[in-house]
């Protein structure tokens, strides 16, 4: 028996103790036939998943709160408004505004059909809480920060959580999920975000990741956008030892929009694979997607991303690109900018870069009297600027900005500086 097939088994012995809901039952089945993703799958084929589980993995994770000062060491400066801790949700650091109906049970059935994979099942198996947020018709409550955070006592576990969120018709939904844990230890972390936007709702939906440099990030986002709704979507990440990000958007009504963005700044053998899936089942919808990656050291970003136009889906308008910056030559990027269109009358388009610094922009500035040093900082800086302007929440948007300067640009412009 291999490794592969050694965590698999100890995935499915420490799940038949489990109680299971119906639907949990049914995802069961389906991991016992497929067990963890592996490399020869497509949608897997950069990403070998199992590597960076620990062989002794445990399942379930203890059940721990955290002090008023120990939380906001792990917040960053966040104040939230949901916080979960190991996976389950801490009364005593969350008070949600009004407007944003909350309810916690261990079964909750999708508003929505959506294929899943086997890390997705795992995720429904696992979840003892499953949070259901509700945007109230014709609200606006502002911007609802919730915090994932780990304690020591989930190291070398699965900490499994999921949150339904169902934005009612004519409101405004602002969420921003921030996924921190302890810089020291292992952890593994399986989270999945489902989101319903109403008729004439507009919603923005804000991920970050900065676990710790040992940890292993699994996220979903999936969402349907109904008749003249919209859907911002942006996954910031810059923590984690692997992060893998699936995100699939239906657009099930006429005039339905959705806006899915991303940046992922990585360095040491940080990998962060993004998998994209955009789906335009009726006419007259639109999508825009923009993902960029600063890849340094030996680090690995990965782009799949997919637009799906379906028969009678005519009058799409659809634009779709990712742009990689290598800032060192062992650096490594993939991408995969993918289009299937079964329509006649559509506006598609799609593309991919990957590439250094351009020699002529840095003579460009250079020739303004811009040293060397400070031209490529400048453009590094603007690189990034691009996709963070794609935020709506003009707040979080600085707090990523100073964000992404504390944890990464600081020292890249460091290593500028020494080597000018």
């Amino acid at each position: 028996m291999n490794e592969r097939e050694e965590l698999n088994k100890n995935i499915l012995d420490q799940m038949t103790s489990l109680t299971l809901s119906s639907e949990a039952q049914k995802a069961f089945d389906r991991f016992k036939l497929q067990g963890l993703p592996h490399k020869k799958l497509e949608d897997y084929k950069y990403t070998n998943v199992d590597a960076f589980f620990p062989k002794e993995l445990s399942l379930r994770t203890n059940e721990a709160e955290l002090s008023t000062e120990q939380l906001t060491k792990l917040a960053r400066g966040i104040e939230p408004h949901l916080v979960l801790i190991n996976g389950k949700v801490s009364g005593d650091h969350s008070k949600l505004p009004e407007g944003v109906e909350f309810q916690v049970s261990d079964s909750f059935k999708s508003s929505s059909e959506f294929k899943t994979d086997s890390l997705e099942d795992l995720n429904l198996i696992l979840s003892q809480q499953i949070l259901k947020l509700v945007i109230k018709k014709d609200t606006s409550p502002g911007i609802i920060n919730i915090l994932h955070l780990n304690t020591n006592s989930a190291i070398n576990t699965v900490g499994a959580s999921r949150i339904l969120v169902e934005v009612e018709a004519n409101s405004i939904a602002r969420i921003a999920e921030y996924f921190n844990s302890p810089d020291e230890g292992s952890f593994n972390r399986n989270h999945l975000t489902e989101i319903s936007v109403a008729e004439n709702a507009n919603a923005e939906h804000i991920k970050v990741v900065t676990e710790g440099s040992e940890s292993f990030h699994f996220g979903s986002v999936k969402a349907s956008v109904k008749a003249n709704a919209c859907l911002h979507s942006f996954t910031f990440t810059t923590g984690g030892k692997l992060s893998r990000n699936n995100i699939h958007i239906d657009l099930d009504g006429i005039g339905a929009r959705g806006e899915v963005n991303g940046l992922y700044a990585l360095r040491g053998s940080q990998q962060c694979d993004n998998f994209s899936h955009i789906n335009h089942k009726v006419e007259r919808t639109e999508s825009e997607q923009l993902f960029k990656a600063v890849l340094d050291n030996v680090s690995h970003g990965i782009f799949t991303g997919k637009i799906i136009v379906h028969r009678n889906a005519q009058l799409v308008n659809s634009s779709q690109l990712n742009k990689n910056l290598l800032l060192s030559k062992k650096a490594h990027a993939d991408t995969r900018p993918q289009l299937e269109v079964y329509a006649d009358d559509v506006k598609c388009a799609h593309g991919a870069t990957v590439g250094q610094l351009s020699e002529e922009e840095l003579f460009y500035l250079e020739s303004r009297a811009i040293s060397p040093r400070d031209a490529k900082i400048m453009l590094c800086h603007g690189f990034v600027q691009e996709a963070l302007n794609k935020i709506k929440h003009v707040e979080t948007k600085k707090y990523l900005e100073n964000l992404l300067y504390t944890e990464y640009e600081k020292d890249i412009h460091q290593r500028i500086r020494e080597e000018a």
